[in-house]
């Protein structure tokens, strides 16, 4: 598994928590936010 495809992986299931479980909404938006700039930078890393 690819990390970029870890980290997409890792966004929907924070978003998934964020409605399931909504006084976790925090931890998940804020661990959503670093999957999230993983994988921005794993494809940026990639590309160069």
């Amino acid at each position: 598994m690819t990390m970029r495809l870890f980290c997409v992986i890792g966004i929907g299931l924070c978003a998934a928590v964020t409605f399931l479980a909504p006084p976790y909404e925090g931890v998940a938006e804020i661990l959503g936010v670093s999957f999230l700039g993983l994988a921005t930078i794993t494809t940026l890393l990639g590309q160069a």
